[in-house]
């Protein structure tokens, strides 16, 4: 089953972003102004509170995802030495040296 939390996240991040739109503008003037408003500006409103919402699910779910990897790395025996502890790893793109790279054929 797939992670959903980042999507929820996103979802209610948005929803709470209309919210206080609907409620600053409610609290400054009136509820019917604030429909009128957004009814003068969906456009740019919903594209502004979709981004939110995906800004608010992409961060979590880095954020979930450097969490995972944070208890992966806590979670490994100590008394591992470094060669046991190289197949943990996932480093090969950086083991391209110089020689590799600029060999002559």
């Amino acid at each position: 089953m797939r992670n959903n939390k980042p999507i929820i996240i996103g979802a209610i991040g948005a929803t709470g972003l209309l919210i206080i739109y609907f409620g600053i503008l409610t609290w400054v003037n009136s509820f019917s102004h604030a429909l009128e408003q957004f009814s003068q500006m969906w456009y740019w409103i919903s594209i502004l509170v979709v981004g939110f919402g995906i800004q608010l699910g992409l961060y979590s779910y880095i954020r979930f995802g450097v969490t995972a990897k944070t208890r992966f790395w806590a979670n490994l025996p100590s008394d591992l030495d470094s060669p046991d502890r190289a197949k943990y790893t996932n480093f090969d793109l950086f083991a391209v040296t110089p020689d590799l790279v600029f060999a002559k054929k």
